[in-house]
């Protein structure tokens, strides 16, 4: 297992991350993790295979943070400075950096093992430059390895691939090289580490050979020694390499899970750990460094930690991922939840198990390393019955022992064997609705069913190599396959019902299964172990999700092996070898506007900037057109619109493929009015009045307010169309009146495109018509007589009056006229002889009187048969 674990790591080293393919869903989970709580310690001090250290000059401790792509930067005590980096090309990016060294003058030097180049930074993680890239040439590099600093500032380098070392200035120009494939002096066959003492002399780890070689600063070969083995002085696969100010070398012996020291001619020394995770234990360390003081820091790859030695040995501290204090855990590998929303946790390492409350914090602990009742030899599953009792897998005690929901120990069965009811690595546990207890016994290749107290019932099973189990409301059983890469479905009593899954990275498809779990609904959860995920199916198998990818961030995995479902549908996983509980709180996965448009708007282009908890990505449409392409959030919607309604249509994706399904899109609709409106003005003067005052209503359909100017004055400030507009004191002459309105939207008639209005004030009267005696006959036997006068300068029309009294207090005629003669008409005939008076005044256009000019005549009717004479006198 550890095996196949080591493997995966090399394959992930050498040929990258495989991204996940999309999948549909309508629900994401938001991790965080749940136990430890110190989430400063996980969020930073975590790490996943750490493979470099260094120490600069103040004792600051520099960590490659190997499979969370970063460095991070420690004081030497093991407390937190600052970090950087993430997975990437880019600068200041790396992908899966291996060795790291800081020089003289604080800068950091990172071996970006599969971008295949150097970084360099300041200390506090600035990026200053970077060289190399993947090739054979002088300069190019093949997953560099190893990275060492001289004290005029050279920088040598372990050219893994190449076989060679590489040497360069500070500032990264190619200087010299050295080395070939092969077992002969000056030969390498995957060199990993490399040091450099303070006369110049370069060390090397051979790691393929075995041994390790000491040359001059330019390249000649000076000494060699180590062999194959797990002897003093020997060597399985070593790795890093580091020496103190007195010459004495620490070679990390990775496969012999040791660290040895020699004199600077390779004589043993000494020599201290072993295969463990015990305090001074080590699994497969890496990278060494040692201080000013001679302490000695020790990169403990597969523990993920640091830890710190005095120069003989001695073990002084340790900081990084697990640990046994309550909350802490070493390798968790089971956690099950009974029906209280209680959490249970198999801290497989530390032989115990852990009970937390839903917020996470610790309700009870027990047991201990052993063989006795209530003790555990690495416990890798748990799991509750509906009345509390808790049922663990025993693992190294081939055994399954029962407890009361606070630990009291209850009973126990098993023993090692194949025989019924005994056990060869019982893993994973689960109990029905009533109180059967199933058992995966993995090494027996079966599942072994039991009652509550422990009587066998029966078993099924030949093949494959079961590790989780699960079972449903309805009796169901689900099997991780671990051996087979595939999920089983049995009935209550063993017959199979159905199978899904093949090994592979691609979804639906596992890379060593070993958690599953069954929410409320009936869908399957899987701990897709080697691809750092959790997949969900629904109870035929059909895939519907899946999250997670390797690292130590939240939402990340490192050979995830338990998972859990409380009755809220929320998810724990045993993250094992981040030594954590991450628990997935369920919240719709659904994109979202950061600032969506208003409902009515005269907006007519758009940035639009998507979110939502989880999306990383989107699609859109618009109007129920097509569906963009994914888009990620970074990329805002860019649209540019015209005048009506619309309707956007969002869907979003995760970080691992899972998309809001289009049928819950999230939608949003918007009307646009960006026509500008027209004034509409009523009481406005028509041509010329003699008035010099006006009011004027502004009007038109939605209107909400107005600005004017008068002839090439200035604009007004904006008023409500409510409000008429006043003018007084008009100058006499031409005036032009400019309006612009607005609508409730904010649409803004243009100025250059103003409603007008012209007309002129004319105060002054026109002239007086002339009454010619000659023109108006003096007699007239009609009583319908015709009036003439001469026109007078300005008049457009005349007023004319006739009466029969001085006074013109009873007018027959008052009539306005065009011309310069009026004819009575017949309802105003003379209806008397004697003496008519009248009046003319004339009248202009903008209603302006001239003065009365008066005549009059004497009407004389004719004799029968004879004339009536009308005499006119001026």
């Amino acid at each position: 297992m550890r095996h196949g674990i080591a493997f995966l790591r090399l394959l992930a080293l050498l040929l990258g991350v495989v991204l996940p393919t999309a999948a549909f869903a309508a629900d994401i989970f938001q991790f965080s993790h749940f136990v430890p709580t110190d989430s400063a310690q996980f969020t930073y001090a975590s790490l996943s295979s750490p493979s470099g250290v260094a120490v600069d000059a103040s004792g600051n401790v520099y960590v490659a943070d190997t499979f969370n792509h970063r460095i991070q930067k420690f004081s030497s005590s093991g407390e937190f400075l600052t970090t950087w980096g993430s997975s990437g090309s880019n600068d200041g990016q790396f992908a899966y950096p291996g060795g790291v060294a800081v020089d003289a003058a604080g800068n950091v030097y990172v071996a970006d093992t599969n971008n295949s180049r150097i970084q360099k930074f300041s200390s506090s993680g600035m990026f200053v430059t970077t060289f190399g890239n993947h090739g054979s040439g002088d300069g190019q590099f093949i997953f560099p390895h190893g990275v060492a600093i001289d004290a005029s500032g050279n920088v040598y380098v372990a050219d893994f691939f190449n076989h060679r070392i590489q040497k360069f200035s500070s500032d990264g120009t190619f200087q010299t090289t050295w080395g070939s494939n092969g077992s002969g002096e000056g030969q390498f066959v995957y060199p990993r580490g490399i040091t450099v003492d303070t006369s110049g002399n370069v060390y090397v780890v051979d790691t393929n050979n075995s041994r390790i070689q000491k040359f001059s600063s330019s390249g000649a070969f000076l000494a060699m020694w180590g062999s194959t083995g797990s002897g003093d002085g020997q060597f399985k696969s070593p790795h890093g390499i580091t020496v103190d100010a007195s010459g004495n070398l620490f070679v990390a012996d990775q496969s012999n899970h040791r660290i040895q020291k020699f004199s600077s001619d390779g004589t043993f020394q000494a020599t201290w750990g072993s295969s463990g995770s015990d305090d001074g234990q080590f699994k497969s360390p890496h990278g060494i460094t040692v201080d000013a003081s001679g302490n000695v820091y020790v990169a403990d790859n597969s523990n993920h930690r640091i830890q710190k030695f005095s120069f003989d040995g001695t073990f002084q501290d340790k900081w990084g991922s697990s640990g046994s204090g309550l909350g802490q855990f070493i390798y968790p590998a089971g956690v099950t939840v009974d029906a209280s929303g209680n959490i249970y946790v198999a801290d497989k390492d530390n032989h115990r198990i852990q009970k937390f409350a839903s917020d996470g914090a610790c309700l009870a602990t027990w047991g201990s390393f052993g063989s006795g009742d209530g003790q555990f030899s690495y416990p890798p599953g748990v799991t509750t019955d509906a009345s509390g009792n808790v049922y663990v897998a025993d693992f190294g005690n081939y055994r399954i022992q029962k407890f009361s929901s606070s630990g009291a120990f209850l009973t126990k069965w098993g023993s090692s064997g194949s025989g019924d009811g005994q056990f060869n690595i019982p893993q994973g546990i689960t109990v029905d609705a009533a109180g059967n207890v199933y058992v995966a016994d993995t090494a027996n290749q079966r599942i072994q069913k039991f009652s509550s107290s422990g009587t066998f019932l029966t078993k099924w099973g030949s093949s494959g190599q079961p590790q989780g189990i699960t079972i449903d409301a309805s009796g169901n059983i689900y099997v991780a396959d671990s051996g087979n890469h595939r999920i089983l479905k049995y009935s209550s009593d063993g017959d199979i019902q159905a199978r899904w899954g093949s090994s592979g990275s691609g979804d639906g498809q596992f890379n060593v299964p070993q958690g599953i779990t069954v929410d409320a609904s009936g869908n399957v959860y899987v701990a897709d172990s080697n691809n750092q995920r959790i997949q969900k199916f629904s109870s035929s198998g059909v895939f519907l999700a899946k999250w997670g990818s390797s690292g130590s961030g939240d939402g990340q995995f490192f050979h995830p092996r338990g998972v859990t479902v409380d009755a809220a549908g929320n998810i724990y996983v045993a993250d094992t070898e981040n030594h954590r509980i991450q628990k997935g709180l369920l919240v719709p996965l659904a994109a979202t506007l950061e600032s969506p448009p208003p409902a009515a708007t005269t907006q007519t282009g758009y940035s639009l900037t998507v979110g939502g908890t989880g999306v990383v990505q989107y699609r859109y449409r618009l109007d129920s057109g097509v569906w963009n392409a994914i888009t990620p959030v970074a990329t805002p919607i860019a649209l540019t619109l015209g005048d009506g309604s619309h309707t956007l249509e969002l869907v979003g994706g995760d970080t691992w493929g899972n998309w809001q399904g289009t049928d819950s899109a999230t939608t949003y609709t918007w009307t646009i009015d960006a026509t500008a409106p027209t004034a509409e003005l009523t009481g406005i003067p028509v041509g010329s009045v003699n008035t010099t005052a006006a009011v004027i209503t502004v009007g038109g359909e939605g209107m909400t307010e107005y600005r004017y100017r008068l002839d090439a004055g200035s604009w007004s400030a904006a008023r409500p169309v409510a409000q008429q507009i006043l003018l007084s004191d008009l100058a006499e002459g031409a005036h032009t009146l400019y309006v612009v309105v607005a609508d409730a939207l904010g649409n803004w008639q243009s100025t250059d495109a103003a409603t007008s209005a012209s007309w002129t004030v004319d105060l002054t009267a026109p002239g007086d018509p002339v009454i010619p005696p000659g023109d108006n006959p003096g007699t007239q036997t009609t009583a319908r007589p015709t009036l003439r006068w001469t026109a007078a300068t300005g008049a457009t029309q005349y007023l004319i009056e006739v009466s029969d009294s001085a006074d013109f207090s009873s007018p027959l005629v008052s009539r306005v006229v065009s011309g310069t003669s009026y004819t009575l008409a017949d309802i105003e005939a003379l209806v008397r002889t004697g003496v008519w008076y009248w009046r003319v005044r004339a009248l202009d256009a903008a209603g302006n009187q001239g003065s009365w000019v008066t005549g009059s005549f004497e009407y004389k009717a004719a004799a029968a048969g004879g004339m009536i004479l009308l005499l006119l006198q001026e």
